[in-house]
Formats: C-alpha cells, structure tokens, sequence
C-alpha cells in the first residue's frame, strides 16, 4: 500500500522468477532424461556450476531492463533500484530452484514433470518475500500513516 509503483511492477517481478525458474528446471529435467542421474556422482553439482553463471549474467540484464522500465515509467530512481534489486535476487534465486528441483523430485522418485508446477509456485512466494525485503530496505513509505484524532 505504501509504494504503488512497485506494486505496479510485482506481475513483472513474479513472471521473470517463474519464467527464468521453469527454464532451469526444463534443462534439469533433460539432462537427469538424457545423462540419467544416479545421486553421489557430481551429476547435479556440475550441472549447478554450469547454471550458476548464467543466472548471475541473466539476472545483470534483466535487472538492468527492470531498472530502465520503472525509472522511464517515471517511477524515480529509489524505485527502479528496489525494483531492479528484486529482479536480480529473484532471477538467481529462481535459477538456482529450478535446477535443483527436478534432481529433487528426481531423489525421491516422483516425477520430475511436476517440478514445473511447484516452481512456479515457488517463484510466486519467492518474488513476494525479496520484493518486500528489498523495499523495506531501499524505500521510505510514500503514504503516510493516518493518525486517529
């Protein structure tokens, strides 16, 4: 209620974590499909280390697009930063779920095509919590409390 300009962005910033965590887990899937997967062989750690980079690169960009949409939709630079922090976060957060997922539902032998539905779940909340975080930690509240009187 205090900042309604990233409430306006909160779509934006729930769509990228689910979209950028659905891809993670669709290469995860593959690779437990075509390397198969059989848990202590370093399978998911080398796959997390080829993951890891490119949810950093991936989460640079975005934020950086994140940041120019807000402050060009006259959204003010604490805005775009609190936005654009949130995007990074989440990106890398999102990525490093979605890999991990599939190994997991993998783990305990359920079917690794339902973990794109709980990611997407999960990148929901995921986004909600960082974006909260990070506006109390960027941004003063716009709206001031009404006082009884």
């Amino acid at each position: 209620r205090a900042q309604p300009v990233v409430a306006m962005f909160m779509l934006m910033l729930v769509g990228v974590g689910g979209n950028a965590g659905a891809q993670a887990v669709v290469r995860s899937a593959q690779r437990i499909a075509t390397d198969g997967y059989a848990p202590g062989h370093g399978v998911f750690h080398r796959h997390l280390e080829k993951e890891f980079p490119v949810s950093v690169w991936l989460a640079l960009l975005l934020a950086w697009f994140a940041c120019g949409i807000v402050w060009a939709g006259e959204g003010g630079p604490s805005n775009a930063v609190a936005v654009a922090f949130s995007c990074g976060i989440i990106v890398v957060g999102s990525v490093l779920l979605g890999t991990a997922l599939p190994f997991a539902f993998h783990r305990f032998e359920l079917d690794t095509i339902h973990s794109g539905a709980v990611m997407q779940v999960l990148a929901g909340i995921w986004a909600m919590v960082v974006t909260c975080l990070m506006c109390s930690l960027f941004l003063v509240p716009t709206i001031a409390p009404q006082t009884s009187g």
